[in-house]
């Protein structure tokens, strides 16, 4: 399955048996299922290899699979890395680790019978190690530093902690919620340090803090079809259940009425209906699922867990972000956009951002025919396949090369940024939008705080009423500013800068305005709320 799309890339049904053979048929009479010879154990080395090396949609696109996200069994990884000829890299599932480190813990608990560890103590050191992970996501040094300091932690010696927890707020009052003051046995200090620097040593192979949870999803999908309790494996019904399974994770209930079409068969009017509405179903238990409403009991359980092991001030992957304060530290970054049109699902051809005097532009090959009506407004046009601007060639980038830089740009400040912009709700749908197609919103979260809209703040300040009077370029003339390039994502960021200086829009009053990610996140909400009652 792809890490980001969450579609079946691939799949492989292994037989060891046929029931046409062991009924003595030939197997020239028959659809013969037997295609694997060997033992349980080595069905799935053998799956790894095939999905891999032998995958025609891959070889199709001319693409090789670069990292493997799975659990931690070395053999398939080793049978991988044997068959093929160039170098792959294993990215461990985190939710498998955490479930090692707990194994190694119960392991400890056993052979030494240490008082100290017992269930609760153990879950305590687990949700350290899920925390060590969650918190310092593509930094596999300062996840080692965290993970090896988590003995030290327990054990009450908070010098490298820093804001891991809150010691150094309350030295004399701090006490563990779970484990009290701390553990105390010298032993088991000795095999918690033994046993996590191990787990730290390894750092590199979940920095990503990747999950193999959709993985999991779809096993338990095929399981509900093709029970273990019953035996489907010696015929066809195996590989035509776990095909439906798939067909319907990648397209929807929408596969039973394009099979039928498929067969020349009528797809029927209540099965139309029904994919249609279990289509509708999933769409919006996965926006619910990705809002602050489902997260309701993490929000309950986050205080409780904070006065141990915060690990990182970062709370970003445990508190939703609507529900945090604004940050005074956050910096104001400028941005603006060019599109091909006015449509939400249009191409953004240019896209100029300034924090101070550091500036990012670049231009974006479009995919889309550009409307008349916004080259009028910019200046782009394309003509034989290139960008031009006023007349001239410029040179573009791919959308996720932008994407990428742009995010770059923001994370070198090292402070959350709220991107500012006239008219910033044209903007910043557009943007979300782009970064959605990218797969990046993870990382925008991280380093944006929220959108700030300048048109309603100068609205307020400026005299000139009427329609069109709170305009960009409208707003440079009453500041005497130059328009001549204006509507150049460049020259508007910039004039935007100074308008505001006319005006006399502090930074505080725009921090007092953010949009947020959780209010964007309501509204969308909303809206497939609404989509659905209708």
């Amino acid at each position: 399955m792809g890490r980001f799309g969450r579609k079946v890339l691939n799949y492989i049904v292994l037989h060891r048996k046929c029931r046409k053979c062991d009924l003595g048929y030939s197997k020239d009479s028959h659809d013969c299922r037997l295609n694997f010879v060997g033992t349980a154990k080595a069905m799935e080395s053998f799956a790894a290899v095939k999905l891999t090396k032998e995958n025609s949609l891959l070889a199709s696109c001319n693409v090789e699979i670069g990292i493997i996200i799975s659990d931690n069994d070395s053999s398939s990884m080793a049978a991988m890395r044997n068959s093929l000829d160039y170098e792959i890299v294993k990215q461990a599932d985190k939710n498998h680790t955490s479930k090692d480190v707990v194994s190694g813990l119960y392991k400890l608990q056993k052979n030494h019978k240490f008082k100290e560890l017992n269930t609760d103590s153990i879950q305590y050191l687990k949700k350290c190690f899920n925390y060590s992970i969650a918190q310092n996501i593509g930094h596999s040094e300062r996840m080692a530093d965290a993970i090896n300091n988590i003995p030290y932690h327990a054990f009450s010696m908070h010098r490298n902690c820093g804001s891991w927890c809150q010691y150094s707020a309350n030295p004399t009052t701090y006490r563990h919620k779970i484990i009290g003051q701390g553990f105390t046995d010298p032993h088991l200090f000795d095999k918690l340090v033994e046993l996590f620097s191990n787990f730290a040593d390894r750092s590199q192979q979940y920095s990503a803090g990747a999950t193999s949870n959709p993985n999991e999803s779809m096993n338990a999908s095929i399981v509900s079809r093709a029970p273990k309790n019953r035996v489907y494996g010696t015929s066809t019904s195996a590989d035509a259940r776990v095909a439906c399974i798939v067909l319907q994770k990648n397209e929807g209930e929408k596969y039973i009425c394009d099979l039928n079409n498929r067969l020349n068969c009528s797809p029927g009017k209540y099965t139309d209906k029904y994919g249609n509405k279990c289509d509708i179903i999933s769409k919006t238990r996965l926006t619910k699922s990705q809002t602050d409403l489902r997260k309701k009991h993490e929000l309950c359980e986050g205080p409780s867990y904070g006065t141990d092991c915060e690990l990182l001030q970062n709370l970003d992957a445990f508190v939703p972000i609507a529900s945090l304060p604004y940050d005074t530290d956050s910096i104001i970054v400028y941005f603006d956009l060019e599109t091909n049109g006015f449509s939400k699902t249009a191409d953004i051809l240019q896209i100029a951002a300034r924090y101070g005097d550091i500036e990012f532009a670049t231009y974006i090959q479009p995919t889309q025919v550009l409307k008349e009506e916004a080259s009028a407004v910019h200046g782009l046009r394309l003509l034989n396949g290139r960008l031009q601007f006023n007349g001239k060639n410029v040179e573009t980038v791919s959308l996720t090369e932008a994407m990428i830089g742009f995010y770059e740009f923001l994370h070198r400040f090292n402070k959350k940024c709220i991107l500012t912009a006239h008219n910033c709700t044209f903007d910043y749908t557009r943007l979300i939008m782009a970064i959605m197609k990218c797969f990046m919103m993870d990382r925008f979260q991280s380093v944006v705080e929220g959108f700030c809209d300048t048109l309603p703040l100068i609205s307020k300040c400026n005299k000139e009423k009427g329609k069109g009077a709170n305009k960009l370029t409208n707003l440079a003339n009453i500041c005497k500013l130059n328009i001549e390039n204006a509507h150049n994502a460049v020259a508007d960021v910039q004039m935007l800068q100074e308008i505001l200086l006319h005006f006399k829009v502090s930074e505080n009053v725009m921090r007092k305005t953010i949009i947020t990610w959780g209010m964007i996140k309501k509204k969308k909400h909303r809206k497939n709320k609404i989509k659905l009652i209708k």
